[in-house]
């Protein structure tokens, strides 16, 4: 049996649209939480939001492509969320494989912007990236730490 689905419905249970629900129904709530460290929906939903805006300052957003390589922190997921926000296709890239199956994995994604954590700058396979590379520091937990390369 086939599933008809409303397409406003679908528009309105989206992660941006959800995010922006929570800020505004629990913005005390925890939204993320890494270790000790938490971030609330209201910091969660504005980080997101800038993130988003800064992406598409850049002309990044529907139909462009966002490779992220980077540890798993609060960060990762605002970036994460931002990128969607943006209307950008989020592809995360696996950070424990070898430089045959990054360079592959690369070239098979043509992304349009790679945003990687600061650690993985100086991986020689990056220099033959295509896309706008883009160094984000995920270990000082903000976004604020973006520069072009």
């Amino acid at each position: 049996m086939n599933k008809v689905i409303n397409a406003s419905l679908a528009i309105a249970d989206s992660l941006p649209n959800q995010i922006h629900k929570h800020a505004r129904d629990n913005a005390r709530g925890i939204a993320c939480r890494d270790g000790e460290v938490s971030v609330n929906w209201w910091n969660f939903s504005s980080a997101v939001n800038r993130i988003a805006n800064q992406l598409l300052s850049m002309n990044i957003g529907k139909g462009k492509r966002v490779c992220v390589l980077g540890r798993n922190s609060l960060v990762y997921c605002k970036v994460m969320a931002g990128i969607l926000t943006s209307g950008a296709c989020f592809i995360p890239v696996p950070t424990m494989v070898n430089r045959a199956t990054l360079s592959a994995i690369l070239q098979d994604a043509q992304p349009d912007l790679l945003l990687l954590d600061e650690e993985f700058l100086a991986l020689p396979d990056l220099q033959m990236a295509r896309p706008q590379l883009i160094g984000l520091n995920f270990s000082h937990g903000n976004i604020e730490h973006i520069d072009a390369w």
